[in-house]
């Protein structure tokens, strides 16, 4: 993700991912005011709270206050003084956790004690039985990375022409499932160290339906036309054809079986609520192209610049995909007002 407060970066572009967060923390809200056991977990020690794939902006504070002000409303209800509370938020290294803490919303009085946690959150990352909640919003769709046979021109699940699963032959298909499976094993399995017993989990992320074609997913759509955009860039000469072949996004959409299977598979939690949920958003009413291609932009930007050059490049890619997007404005809009997303809150069984 861009860094910064610049008009580029994620925490400027992540309005889509807002309104499907603040769904998800009004369910948040309702499990914890009705689990018997939740609020008193800590045992007078502080509530911990991990946000897992954090990112840069506004989002992550959204939901931590939304827990926070859940968890001391039941412990009010139940005639319990409210502990103190510890936020830990966590992405990759490379993330920009200077923006983040410099935040006014992390200043004295917000509540709680934070700390920066860099690390893949496909691993451990805490010490054993040290959280009480974790939660993840619109992280898990990102693979460790891609699978290794896509980007091996001998193999059958060779991504040619593509950027991504959707629409790629079914060996491709294949290997970013099977990534996708191996590391929410690797995910699972780390929260049952670090989570405290009856401890939860919420997660969230965009899914495919079962019946649903890859491309029907609104992401999948600005996505396809920015692979349009390099295909026709290459066309034209200005994008060398083997640079793009060799170009691919680590995202996988799961469908809620697959989901599941893998929740059931580790054995070591229980599904408290599962819900499938569509997020509207305002561009829905006013279609803003460039906003649009700004948010695929500070999302990608990082491997677009690292695998096709410096600013020139990534400003003409950023520009003809906001025209391939504004050209397909009537097909987007309808596909942005039913944003789909599956949210999972799942507990810890006892050790």
């Amino acid at each position: 993700m861009i860094g910064g407060n610049g008009p580029n970066s994620y925490a400027m572009n992540s309005s889509n991912q807002r309104d499907g967060g603040l769904m998800a923390c009004a369910v948040v809200k309702e499990v914890i005011l009705k689990d018997s056991g939740l609020g008193r977990l800590s045992s007078g020690n502080p509530f911990r709270i991990a946000d897992l794939g954090c990112s840069v902006g506004p989002n992550t504070f959204d939901a931590v206050d939304a827990v926070i002000e859940a968890v001391k409303l039941k412990l009010v209800n139940d005639d319990d003084a409210p502990p103190e509370f510890q936020v830990f938020l966590n992405d990759l290294p490379s993330n920009d956790f200077n923006t983040l803490l410099r935040s006014p919303r992390l200043m004295e009085g917000c509540g709680y004690f934070a700390a920066a946690v860099p690390g893949s959150c496909h691993g451990r990352l805490f010490p054993k039985s040290s959280l009480h909640l974790v939660h993840s919003f619109y992280a898990l769709q990102w693979l460790s990375h891609v699978p290794k046979e896509v980007e091996n021109e001998t193999s059958r699940a060779w991504n040619k022409g593509k950027i991504l699963s959707t629409r790629a032959p079914r060996e491709v298909v294949e290997a970013y499932s099977a990534q996708f499976a191996a590391d929410m094993e690797r995910f699972l399995q780390a929260r049952v160290e670090e989570l405290v017993s009856g401890g939860l989990m919420s997660l969230l992320l965009p899914f495919q339906g079962e019946d649903d074609r890859p491309e029907d997913s609104f992401i999948s759509q600005l996505l396809l036309l920015l692979e349009s955009t390099l295909m026709v860039m290459v066309a034209q000469g200005k994008l060398d054809e083997h640079l793009v072949d060799s170009f691919n996004l680590p995202l996988h959409l799961p469908t809620r079986n697959e989901f599941e299977t893998l929740v059931e598979r580790n054995g070591c939690f229980a599904i408290d609520e599962i819900r499938m949920f569509v997020s509207s958003s305002k561009p829905v009413m006013t279609f803003d192209a460039g906003m649009l291609s700004n948010q695929v932009r500070a999302i990608v930007e990082g491997m677009m610049r690292k695998h096709f050059g410096g600013d020139e490049m990534i400003d003409e890619i950023v520009e003809r995909h906001r025209v391939e997007i504004e050209e397909a404005a009537q097909m987007l809009k309808l596909k942005l007002a039913a944003k789909r997303n599956l949210f999972v809150i799942i507990k810890r069984k006892p050790h």
